[in-house]
């Protein structure tokens, strides 16, 4: 399994990650998606010159772009997502993460099933075939319901994905959203094969803010996140949090520590 973190788009952020040994940064697409010509080459030169390796992009489509809406233009949709994928191709994601609340949730008075109609065809019609023109997977994230009305357990983003029909839509846990929605870290394990990415941090939220897994959180330990993951053949793990005033230090701790967990993972599979 390898170790990522998000950084958007933060070429000091890439370059850190790679100085202390993470093995991929998990970019932001909608924070390069439409950018001029100019301003994108810059951040894809950046970010190659780090020599990090960019396997992963979250925040796939903005909220302005409401996939659910009956009004939104097809066009305007088909036309982001062309040009966000061929983009994230560029820097060598191999994993979209589908997350994006804001345009996915479904409109008030919509029923449930026509607002997941709504999603599994976005994904299967125009998402899909887009990011398979590159190779990419598409990993749908499972929100917290106070984020999202749509898709919120592991065991719905995999039903989800099935039902796309695409070999390239897949399902994704988050250890912050599953501890929130008290989604039971075994439904990882109940979907060996059909979880795509992961993310992480300390599961509870610290003066309301997602943070990042320091060892005084020893509350929790990653082992227990990490082990179905495993189980499950989920490739990549990347840290999701917000970081103090010394980024290097937490993302350095950070990092042991997910080592840790996986050494013993590792461990529990050695005769």
């Amino acid at each position: 399994m390898k170790l990522g973190c998000c950084i958007g788009t933060n070429i000091d952020k890439a370059a850190a990650l790679k100085k202390h040994g993470y093995d991929y940064a998990e970019l932001s697409v909608n924070e390069y998606a439409n950018l001029e010509e100019s301003k994108f080459a810059e951040i894809l030169s950046g970010m190659k010159e780090t020599g990090i390796s960019c396997e992963a992009a979250c925040c796939f489509v903005p909220s302005e772009i409401k996939i659910t809406e009956p009004s939104t233009d097809e066009a305007v949709i088909k036309d982001y997502v062309a040009r966000a994928v061929y983009r994230s191709s560029l820097f060598g994601i191999k994993t979209i993460v589908f997350g994006s609340g804001g345009a996915r949730k479904i409109p008030d008075g919509m029923p449930l099933s026509e607002g997941l109609g709504r999603i599994v065809s976005f994904l299967s019609d125009i998402a899909a075939p887009e990011a398979d023109k590159y190779g990419i997977m598409i990993a749908i994230e499972p929100l917290r319901f106070g984020a999202c009305n749509a898709i919120n357990t592991v065991a719905q983003g995999v039903k989800a994905a099935e039902e796309t029909r695409r070999a390239n839509v897949m399902g994704l846990a988050d250890v912050y959203h599953m501890f929130y929605n008290n989604d039971d870290l075994k439904n990882i394990t109940k979907n060996k094969g059909k979880i795509a990415h992961a993310h992480t941090s300390y599961p509870r939220e610290v003066n309301n803010k997602r943070v990042c897994p320091l060892k005084i959180y020893d509350d929790f330990d990653q082992y227990d996140f990490i082990s179905p993951l495993h189980a499950a053949g989920c490739p990549r793990l990347s840290v999701e949090a917000g970081f103090g005033a010394d980024y290097k230090a937490e993302i350095a701790e950070s990092l042991e520590v997910l080592k840790d967990a996986l050494k013993r993972v590792l461990a529990d599979g050695k005769d």
